[in-house]
């Protein structure tokens, strides 16, 4: 490689990572604002339960929409959405690998009344508790009380998004799925939409910080397959959690290429 090449090469990266740190600047102080002037306001509006939750989930949304544009406009990363008219499903389990720091921004920018599973630390943080009261996040907690709060919304409408992995993947590897997302889709006739997410070169992993940037820009690439069913089984519900949590990692480890072994049965049209 020629010094001309080399220095191009590196004034590149040193651009990518001030704009990186600009970008990510920039959606933290947005988002302290709006959390501190806005959700706090909203929280006390006079409004129904559920028009609050449209409003912030909106909020939300078209915010991470935002930010998503940023990164794109920065030359930081491409990003790319593949099937996407399969995020407009209403009323839909979207089960979700986790293998970046803007995972969830991606997906709820995309995903009409969008609700998740949070961090039980996000509803006690005074930053960002009215931002995540007012939208109705389900918050991750063990029992049957996570299932209820789960099935409470996709009654109403809303569409789930899961990280079966539960936090960020490490570098070219999924962490071992939690069951409670295959408990949930083994008690109603829910349709499960799988949404594959990767990241070449891969970067904003659980093993990395945000200024860790790699040498050339990054795409990261949403993939959303046909909605499907759980196939019905005679097993036992824990048995069965158990069987549809295998089915799903033996699923995206293969999507992934992290395993040449094509799984079988995973869920039904």
């Amino acid at each position: 490689m020629s010094t001309n090449t080399q220095l191009s090469t590196r004034a590149n990266y040193y651009w990518r990572l001030v704009v990186t740190g600009l970008a990510f600047t920039t959606f933290g102080l947005g988002g302290l604002i709006i959390g501190i002037l806005w959700f706090p306001l909203l929280v006390l509006m006079p409004l129904s339960k559920r028009r609050r939750q449209k409003i912030a989930r909106f909020t939300i949304g078209r915010g991470f929409r935002l930010f998503m544009w940023l990164f794109g406009v920065l030359g930081i990363f491409n990003l790319t959405y593949l099937e996407k008219k399969h995020f407009r499903l209403k009323g839909a389990i979207f089960i979700a690998n986790h293998p970046t720091l803007l995972d969830i921004v991606a997906l709820l920018s995309v995903i009409p009344s969008g609700n998740c599973v949070i961090k039980p630390g996000l509803k006690a943080n005074i930053f960002t508790w009215a931002a995540v009261t007012a939208a109705g996040y389900v918050v991750n907690r063990d029992g049957d009380q996570f299932l209820r709060d789960c099935e409470a919304a996709l009654d109403q409408g809303d569409s789930l998004v899961i990280f079966p992995e539960g936090t960020r993947s490490t570098r070219n590897q999924l962490k071992k799925f939690n069951r409670g997302a295959a408990h949930l889709a083994c008690r109603r006739e829910t349709p499960i939409v799988p949404v594959v997410i990767t990241c070449n070169p891969p970067t904003l992993h659980r093993e990395v910080s945000w200024f860790d940037i790699p040498e050339r820009k990054f795409t990261l690439e949403v993939k959303a397959y046909p909605p499907r069913k759980i196939v019905k089984r005679a097993s036992p519900r824990s048995t069965a959690a158990r069987e549809v949590t295998a089915e799903w990692e033996a699923f995206f480890n293969h999507e992934l290429d992290f395993t040449t072994e094509k799984p079988e049965g995973i869920v039904s049209a």
